[in-house]
């Protein structure tokens, strides 16, 4: 054995040791909780999408993505040719030039071509190391009580973020939902996982229209401004859902409102050039699924004959599972959170869309468009490819 492949064998071997050495680590640690958001309520925050969006589909497939990579592609093929036509007159003048030196037979020249002998160490080690990476990178939530964590996560993109393992309530062994409160409808909920996600987008009202031109007045919401939504929440079984906020822990309300604890203001016109655009507040929501037990009534009989229904808890109750809810999602303070942002439309039709990479990734979630206020536009190639690859 070479010097060589003693010390890549022994550079793997020690790679091997410290990759089992962090991984007792690494599952040894409670898992990581994050950190709650803080929002600086002084100070006016301008808001705005200075380049075309983050998300991540927009930088592989944007109209400006794809010109970018043809006119690279155009450079390269331009440099490809020089290379090709200095490399056709080098070899015609070195045709001219004879060297004095004896030709060698093909089949006595070297074929082989040389392999760096590090290329396949430096894989095996590049692989560990990012498989080292991504188990510190990892991001959960306390799994004592998985589905009451105070700060969840909510993606900018993708799908929602789920939980589950809901362990407040535990089913019993039939499916059924064992815990017994004595509400008007002889009902218990048992959570079984929750989602975590942007809801539908609220329009600022009045709508205030943000126009990219050099005169424009830059447009503001001021501090304590308030966006108020009523909220239809029903399980379609014909029992109040209120007695899920005791079961889940969740403050449930028939309408909800935020306020704004700083002044936003619109981007200068030549960020929004050439269009125009408006203000709007998305929720954070979440949806709570589970199983509904509901027990039969009963009717004692006072003493004067008066009846009253009491629930009958000696009889089995009926389960309905699979039952979800959504609501807006309240933090400690028991505040509705979200995020306002600006969606850039049309001038002179705020009722079409710019393209999609024009918007906050926020706005491209599934279900935040208001689909009664806006609309893609059909004809731009973009779009096309945006909502093709959303139904893919």
């Amino acid at each position: 054995m070479s010097s060589f492949q003693r010390n890549a064998l022994f550079r793997r071997t020690l790679m091997l040791i410290t990759l089992s050495v962090l991984l007792k680590f690494v599952f040894a640690l409670p898992a990581p909780v994050p950190l709650p958001q803080i929002d600086d309520d002084e100070g006016t925050k301008n808001l705005g999408n200075p380049g075309w969006s983050a998300h991540s589909w927009c930088q592989a497939n944007s109209d400006k993505a794809i010109a970018q990579r043809d006119k690279e592609e155009k450079e390269r093929q331009e440099r490809e040719r020089q290379q090709r036509e200095q490399q056709e007159q080098r070899e015609t003048v070195a045709m001219h030039q004879p060297t004095g030196l004896p030709t060698l037979p093909i089949e006595m020249s070297s074929t082989k071509t040389f392999t760096n002998p590090n290329a396949q160490s430096f894989s095996n080690e590049t692989h560990i190391l990012q498989l080292v990476k991504k188990l510190f990178k990892r991001q959960t939530i306390a799994p004592s009580n998985p589905c009451r964590h105070p700060n969840p996560i909510f993606p900018d993109e993708g799908p929602p973020s789920s939980v589950g393992g809901c362990n407040a309530d535990p089913m019993a062994p039939d499916g059924s939902c064992p815990h017994k409160d004595s509400n008007k409808d002889c009902a218990y909920y048992c959570e079984v996982r929750r989602e975590y996600f942007y809801g539908k987008e609220q329009r600022w009202m009045p709508a205030q229209e943000i126009f990219p031109y050099p005169d424009a007045p830059r447009v503001t919401v001021t501090k304590g401004e308030m966006v108020s939504v009523a909220v239809t929440m029903d399980f379609g079984l014909g029992i109040d859902i209120i007695f899920i906020g005791i079961a889940t822990g969740i403050h449930f309300t028939r309408s909800w409102s935020w306020i704004n604890s700083r002044t936003y203001m619109a981007p200068t016109w030549d960020i929004m050039y050439p269009y125009c655009g408006y203000f709007t507040f998305i929720p954070k929501m979440v949806r709570s699924c589970g199983s509904v037990s509901i027990w039969p009534k009963t009717t004692l009989l006072g003493p004067m004959g008066a009846g009253m229904e009491v629930c009958d808890w000696s009889s089995a109750p009926r389960t309905y599972g699979n039952i979800c809810v959504e609501m807006p999602w309240r933090n400690a303070n028991d505040e509705v959170e979200g995020t306002l942002i600006i969606v850039k439309v049309e001038c002179g039709n705020e009722q079409v869309l710019a393209p999609p990479c024009e918007q906050d990734k926020k706005y491209l979630l599934p279900g935040v468009i208001d689909k009664t206020l806006v609309n893609w536009n059909m004809s731009n190639a973009e779009t096309q490819r945006w909502l093709q690859y959303q139904n893919s």
